[in-house]
């Protein structure tokens, strides 16, 4: 009878990483471009795109230093000229036809072709972060200073870095959880990729593995490759998740929670089939 092979489980470090950063060295980053954005989206987003793109040209506008890319990954053009009066800049938008068959593996080709023509672009620029938000989540207005703030703050204690991801699910993060901390596992809903990771490893899925994604998979190139870059949560940034599978009495969370999120970014309009909640 064989030995089972024994795995040697991931070193995690669970201590909060302190934060003693000074407003000079925050002012000198903020002067330099930084982020490109990347963001994947459907026609089946409908329901919450305006509230997204709303909360996300917000924090653009606050921050600055972001070039924002788009992939509508939607079956047919029909979605495109919607979309166009909600991103920032139109030159920045996208569409990618993406075959439907085989059906069973549509939903990640989508994620997986959309985010890594994204890379592709991202790796002809010059910008340091590439940053994935996902368009049913809504950031705060002060995302960016936020995870500048966390990058700011690993750098100065000399820890290399492959991604810092804020928190968003519930049932995966803990909201209680504060600060910077280390993980094996980061989702990738608001999520910033350094550049020399992001140069290494594409994202991927895996036919034999369909439950998982393609941010699970990045995860783990990024553990077994060994490299010195380490994987951090971010729980100072606590980012809304919209769904539409219920309807109804959400209208008016939702505008707490643009209010609470985005400071003056309230959208003149909010869909009335729409009801917030983390899931």
């Amino acid at each position: 009878m064989k030995k089972e092979k024994k795995v040697k489980p991931i070193e995690i470090n669970t201590e909060v990483i302190p934060v003693e950063i000074s407003n000079e060295v925050l002012q000198i980053h903020s002067k330099e471009k930084k982020w490109f954005v990347a963001v994947y989206t459907a026609a089946v987003k409908n329901y919450c795109d305006n509230l997204f793109f709303t909360a996300l040209n917000a924090a653009v506008e606050h921050d600055g230093g972001c070039e924002v890319h788009v992939i509508d990954n939607t079956s047919d053009l029909s979605y495109m000229d919607s979309l166009s009066e909600l991103v920032h800049n139109k030159d920045f938008l996208y569409h990618l036809d993406i075959p439907i068959e085989p059906k069973e593996t549509l939903f990640h080709r989508r994620i997986t072709e959309s985010v890594n023509h994204l890379r592709e672009l991202f790796l002809t620029t010059e910008y340091e972060y590439f940053v994935i938000i996902e368009s049913d989540l809504l950031i705060p207005i002060d995302f960016f200073s936020k995870m500048r703030h966390a990058i700011i703050t690993l750098e100065t204690h000399s820890n290399k870095w492959a991604m810092i991801g804020g928190h968003y699910y519930d049932g995966f993060h803990d909201f209680k959880r504060l600060g910077v901390y280390e993980s094996h596992h980061i989702l990738s809903g608001c999520t910033v990729y350094n550049r020399s990771v992001i140069e290494k490893i594409p994202f991927r899925f895996s036919i034999e593995n369909l439950a998982a994604f393609p941010d699970a998979w990045i995860c783990y190139d990024v553990n077994k490759s060994n490299i010195e870059e380490k994987m951090y949560g971010y729980g100072d940034i606590i980012c809304e998740h919209l769904t539409s599978d219920i309807v109804g009495r959400g209208r008016s969370q939702i505008l707490k929670t643009i209010k609470k999120n985005t400071d003056k970014a309230i959208p003149k309009t909010i869909p009335k089939n729409i009801n917030y909640r983390r899931r």
